[in-house]
């Protein structure tokens, strides 16, 4: 545990400096550490190790759940299982018969801030910037139109500026919800579409053509419903880590540098 705090990190930085590729064993050898007697260095590892085991259950728990999800929409978005209460034949369409594809607009990147704003949405799966103002509102599906990650899907909860490698999807025919679902569930099959080695990018007409299989409305919403639960309990988990990982970290820089002692 001594070897992943910042007293450890800040010796490696300031001893050979900020763009060293290895340690030897002379210098590994030379750092100084803060030791306490061995029944409190027992006790210190004791505590971190219980932040470890929660820390690896949740992680075990969160991919539990994303394999539960991929089999549930293995079977329901390809009709493989219906719910009792439905019985009638699915649709096949065009994603362009049932929503608008609207490319969004470049904006200068030496504009952007790095954390305060709307959200700059283009080809990465990550903002590429934020800004002051948006043009789409919440509750919006994306599709990254170029890039590395061109035919990455994504639904925005908040509102956010719509970059030029980006497409929206608005007014839609088809439960929102469930569309996410089913263009999630085809995303490998959406990147297939990429043309181009240098900067790869979808051909508007190429995604307005990919084939979409839709049942009635009801059934749409039903299976969107378990779908969004299963999303909700995994984001719920994510919280849940990122919270064992804070709190493990403040312990470590604590209980590590003697600033709290144990009984």
């Amino acid at each position: 545990h001594i070897f992943k705090t910042n007293t450890f990190f800040k010796q490696v930085k300031n001893d050979l400096g900020a763009t060293i590729n290895s340690i030897n064993n002379g210098n590994l050898l030379n750092f100084k550490i803060p030791l306490p007697p061995l029944d409190e260095q027992k006790k210190i590892a004791e505590i971190l190790s219980t932040w470890d085991e929660a820390i690896n259950l949740t992680i075990n728990l969160i991919e539990s759940k994303k394999q539960f999800k991929k089999a549930l929409m293995q079977n329901l978005l390809t009709a493989k299982i219906r719910f009792p209460e439905f019985q009638d034949e699915w649709e096949e369409t065009k994603l362009g018969e049932i929503c608008e594809i609207k490319k969004g607009e470049q904006l200068n990147k030496n504009i952007l801030s790095n954390d305060v704003g709307f959200p700059v949405i283009n080809g990465g799966i990550e903002p590429s910037g934020y800004t002051q103002k948006w043009n789409t509102k919440e509750n919006t599906i994306t599709i990254s139109e170029g890039g590395n990650s061109c035919g990455y899907v994504n639904l925005l909860k908040e509102k956010f500026w719509s970059g030029g490698h980006c497409y929206t999807l608005l007014n839609l025919k088809i439960d929102k919800n469930f569309l996410y679902q089913y263009l999630k569930y085809n995303q490998d099959n959406i990147m297939k579409l990429r043309v181009g080695s240098g900067l790869p990018n979808i051909q508007k007409n190429t995604i307005e053509n990919f084939n979409i299989v839709e049942p009635l409305l009801d059934e749409q919403q039903k299976i969107a419903e378990v779908l969004t639960v299963c999303d909700d309990e995994i984001n719920l988990l994510n919280l849940k880590l990122e919270n064992l990982k804070k709190q493990k970290q403040g312990l470590m820089q604590k209980l590590l540098s003697g600033k709290v002692r144990v009984k």
